[in-house]
């Protein structure tokens, strides 16, 4: 429901010009019965606002600037201008629970503010915004590491074992399972055993539970979790009840930052190009970013994984050495470890090839 203004406040106004602000508060009487995006707020677009001043006017309007450069960048015309018609009770709060400035845009003007200048951002700042947006397309499944890259030890193992296994991963979280393999029971702190003084006993003492998420849930929503959770892992799990992986805060941290140096021997998959249309590639890399790399069309509804792809094509485990043509690629698959595909090499065929 819309609420008359009586002097609507114009601190919002303070770098319009006296003539665009007083068209503003009349476009604000005329659409007092406009949709709101949240309560106390009208959207009304800057085309709206400008469609009837004078050139001089227009030419007075705010910019955007870019950093580190005296270019000025218009505002977008289809980013809403928003105008406060009553007083917001909601405020944030600063770090020491103070009163910070209430907020004017929504979560979601503010992305689509950003998305639609994202050019006049330096470009780390632009890899980073763009990082942070993707994470609401990702999921856990594309942010865990699986089970089949993971040693997970029983809930039985005596304690010693810890420093075998972190000579050979580094990873502090270690997973636990009991009776079988993908049936995780929780995780153990490398450091906390190492540092106890029941180091002679079991496992068994040291597993703390953690928090089992679906392979679907949203990437920032699992990250919003962890953030909040003492222990920073979370155990993913299929629709059928398997665990399938682990994933921890730094995995999410790294898909928006980058590489994080850490003392983790995880080897990250990837993608070698040799000449104008050879490639070896990790079996583990997403048929997505194949997809890009090589300029394909690879279907990406079926699996998730070049190596995927591959299993999904022949049907069966294929052997070393064993060429699979599909369209114009041909991969041979360079090396099986146990029941998945670790590496091939992938041809693309060009014209001139294929006479």
């Amino acid at each position: 429901m819309s609420h008359k203004v009586e002097n609507p406040p114009r601190r919002h106004f303070r770098l319009l010009p006296d003539s665009v602000e007083k068209q503003n508060s009349r476009l604000l009487h005329k659409h007092r019965h406009a949709s709101y995006f949240t309560e106390g707020y009208t959207a009304i677009t800057m085309d709206e606002i400008t469609k009837d001043l004078s050139e001089e006017d227009k030419s007075q309007m705010p910019v955007v600037r870019k950093p580190g450069s005296m270019e000025a960048v218009p505002i977008k015309s289809n980013v809403p201008a928003v105008y406060e018609e009553q007083k917001v009770t909601s405020e944030k709060k600063g770090i020491f629970g103070k009163s910070g400035r209430k907020s004017i845009l929504s979560r979601g003007q503010l992305v689509q503010l950003l998305q639609e200048n994202i050019q006049t951002f330096p470009d780390h700042e632009r890899q980073f915004l763009r990082a942070i947006f993707d994470l609401n397309t990702l999921t856990a499944q594309e942010m865990m590491v699986p089970l089949s890259e993971i040693v997970p030890l029983t809930v039985g193992s005596p304690c010693t074992e810890i420093l075998t296994y972190c000579r050979l991963s580094n990873y502090r979280y270690i997973p636990v399972y009991n009776e079988r393999v993908d049936w995780l029971i929780g995780t153990v702190d490398a450091m906390e055993v190492a540092t106890s003084e029941q180091y002679d006993q079991d496992l068994t003492i040291f597993v703390r539970e953690v928090s089992y998420v679906p392979a679907l849930k949203p990437a920032l929503d699992l990250l919003n979790e962890l953030r909040q959770s003492e222990i920073p892992v979370a155990i993913v799990v299929n629709e059928h009840g398997s665990c399938i992986g682990i994933v921890e805060l730094i995995d999410i941290l790294e898909k928006i930052i980058g590489e994080i140096a850490t003392n983790r021997k995880r080897e990250i998959p990837r993608i070698d190009q040799f000449g104008e249309s050879e490639w070896r590639i990790d079996a583990r890399v997403l048929i997505s970013e194949v997809n890009t790399a090589l300029n394909t069309n690879l279907p990406t509804d079926r699996c998730d994984t070049i190596g995927g792809f591959i299993l999904m094509v022949t049907g069966r485990l294929p052997q070393t050495g064993e060429k699979i043509e599909y369209e114009d690629l041909e991969f041979n698959v360079s090396e099986v470890f146990k029941y998945r595909i670790s590496e091939m090499q992938v041809l693309k065929k060009t014209d001139r090839q294929t006479q």
